[in-house]
């Protein structure tokens, strides 16, 4: 009987190592920032931020963890990666902020896992802790941080609609992010679907040749 190979599968890496690498960079990016500004808070957040990086490399790195093997471990550096972004947004100009910028990578990095809804995830977490930064500062419990050089007065209207377009913005990011993933994943699985059948076509001719040989 004529031997017949399949095919193997091939192997994608895995997001969340190109991911995890880059989360370091920002975050030591950030760090050389703080430390040049002078700003003793944000340094000793930020440095723990490097620490909780760190660790979740390495211990992806060497199987320790997985978020391969088990995907809701992806909501951990969500929940870090988020916080830090809303402090940085609040202290460089709440919606002023140029780092509002920050959210929406968050979104499009989570959107990649298709096994749980970690981009998803991310909207929800990204307008909750926006929209109350905002709220708090409309209120006058927080006070209205500025880059230098926007100045004047943050005014209720600004902050109301600025809240409003972004959060809708949040939710269009991860859509459109969902959205390439998924077409991605179908496209890969129709090539899958056709080398299998190709494959399939292939042992039939051997055989047929076989038995006329």
């Amino acid at each position: 009987m004529t031997n017949i190979t399949m095919e193997k599968e091939t192997t994608v890496e895995h997001p969340s190592s190109f991911i995890n690498l880059i989360r370091l960079f920002i975050y030591a990016l950030i760090l050389a920032l703080s430390l040049w500004m002078r700003q003793p808070l944000t340094v000793t957040l930020i440095s723990l931020g490097i620490i909780f990086a760190l660790s979740w490399f390495l211990l992806e790195h060497f199987g320790i963890l997985s978020t391969r093997d088990n995907p809701r471990l992806a909501f951990i550096p969500n929940i870090c990666d988020l916080s830090l972004i809303t402090y940085f947004v609040y202290i460089t100009g709440n919606i002023h902020s140029i780092l509002i910028i920050g959210y929406y990578i968050s979104i499009l990095a989570s959107s990649q896992n298709i096994r749980v809804r970690t981009g998803l995830f991310a909207v929800l977490f990204s307008v909750l802790t926006y929209s109350a930064m905002g709220f708090f500062i409309l209120v006058g419990r927080l006070p209205a941080k500025q880059l230098p050089g926007f100045g004047g007065e943050i005014g209720p209207n600004a902050i109301l609609l600025t809240l409003i377009l972004n959060d809708i913005a949040f939710f269009i990011v991860y859509r459109i992010g969902k959205g390439y993933v998924a077409e991605s994943k179908a496209l890969v699985d129709d090539l899958k679907k056709s080398r299998r059948e190709q494959s399939r076509q292939n042992a039939l001719i051997e055989l047929l040749l076989h038995d006329f040989e």
